[in-house]
């Protein structure tokens, strides 16, 4: 069964079961997310793996000193590393799955 629920900012989020490694169920969170452009956030760690689809615009993944943008259709992914993220002057629309 799939769950949905809207956040504060009108994003759409769907929450649904599924199995891995036998029966120990995992959690995936999608979302659909609108970003306005920004010269980045803080270095952070999530206990989740993330993974994005660029729908519209530029969305970079800071790692240490390096830099990678990618552009609609291109896929991101990030697990377990410190990063963070910048939004292109256009701003970004992105697809983002959490895995838990």
């Amino acid at each position: 069964m799939v769950e949905t629920s809207h956040t504060q900012d009108g994003n759409k989020r769907w929450i649904e079961p599924s199995s891995s490694a036998g029966s120990n169920p995992t959690a995936i969170r999608r979302s659909r997310r609108r970003l306005r452009a920004t010269s980045g956030n803080e270095p952070h760690g999530h206990d989740f793996a993330v993974r994005g689809l660029v729908l519209e615009g530029a969305f970079m993944v800071v790692q240490g000193n390096q830099s990678v943008t990618y552009r609609p259709g291109q896929v991101f992914a990030v697990e377990g590393v410190a990063h963070s993220e910048e939004i292109g002057p256009e701003g970004a629309c992105v697809l983002v799955g959490r895995k838990y």
